[in-house]
């Protein structure tokens, strides 16, 4: 999953049905690059993903979210994850 930063820098979390945060995303270069959210889910169920601003007294801003790929675990996955 990718999240294009428009004008605010954001962190992004993943959240598994039983509560927990599975990932979290907080690129160091702010809005420079947008944040990677690459994970194999430890159960099946609905994920929730959470976007805040870094800085809670940003000014308002945008994100653009994009699924990039939503398959079965496979070779050398769990590396790049």
């Amino acid at each position: 999953m990718e999240i294009e930063q428009v004008g605010v820098d954001v962190v992004a979390s993943l959240v598994g049905p039983d509560g927990a945060t599975l990932l979290t995303a907080d690129d160091p270069d702010g809005l420079d690059d947008a944040e990677i959210l690459a994970v194999i889910t430890p159960v099946a169920g609905e994920l929730r993903l959470v976007i805040t601003a870094h800085d809670p007294q940003a000014a308002p801003g945008a994100c653009r979210v994009a699924l990039t790929a939503r398959r079965p675990a496979g070779p050398g996955d769990a590396e790049r994850a």
